[in-house]
């Protein structure tokens, strides 16, 4: 009965679903938010950044959100690119494309809130110290009717930069001034850690065998 015991708790502890632990690698936080950066048919933005760790890309969230009573005529196209020689998004090198209709954003011009979107099936290695763009993109039309990006009036992150692509038939270029926008990046770190459902179940099944062992002595 112990060799049973014991190999069912093996086979439950094998079988016990994990869930890898995500961590932020890049980003900045806008709040309170008093300013965005706006996306539409005639200007496009970008964020660069650099992981400060390695590991596998599960998510981007960004701080974006409609303009103040708009309604946007057009998905937003969102892309993780490579960097040209300038520091600037090379939409030649796309890592990474997920498209978002407008009512997955939320209704907010200065959202405080993140929009999560996930990119964990794109099977993507960041490299620590690796510069990389995320892009953001529509042909929706003008005020108010476009997507607005929540972005701070200094530059608050070290590791990037926002880009503009004004007109968007035009080149990538830096504002005058450097600007951020609101963003995060995770990774996992490699590591598993038991989903609460499994460690509860794990737990239950060693107390039972405890418990057993002691009614047999």
């Amino acid at each position: 009965m112990r060799v049973l015991a014991i190999s069912f708790l093996f086979i439950a502890w094998q079988a016990a679903s994990t869930a890898s632990a995500d961590i932020i690698v890049a980003g900045n936080v806008v709040n309170p938010v008093n300013f965005g950066a706006a996306v539409n048919q005639n200007i496009w933005r970008a964020q660069t950044f650099t992981p400060s760790v390695s590991g596998l890309l599960t998510t981007i969230e960004l701080q974006i959100g409609h303009g103040t009573g708009g309604n946007p005529t057009d998905d937003l196209t969102i892309e993780l690119v490579q960097l040209d020689t300038n520091g600037l998004p090379d939409q030649g090198n796309v890592l990474a494309t997920r498209v978002l209709n407008e009512s997955d954003v939320p209704d907010n011009s200065f959202p405080v809130t993140f929009t999560s979107i996930d990119f964990s099936a794109d099977g993507i290695n960041l490299t620590a110290g690796q510069q990389l763009g995320i892009v953001a993109s529509s042909l929706t039309g003008s005020t108010p009717n476009w997507y607005v990006w929540s972005t701070s009036r200094t530059d608050d992150y070290a590791g990037g930069s926002t880009a503009f692509r004004a007109p968007i038939t035009g080149s990538w270029d830096f504002p005058t001034t450097s600007v951020d926008s609101g963003f995060r990046v995770f990774v996992s770190d490699g590591t598993s850690i038991p989903e609460p459902s499994s460690a509860l179940l794990i737990g239950l099944m060693l107390g039972g065998f405890v418990a057993f062992r002691r009614f047999r002595k």
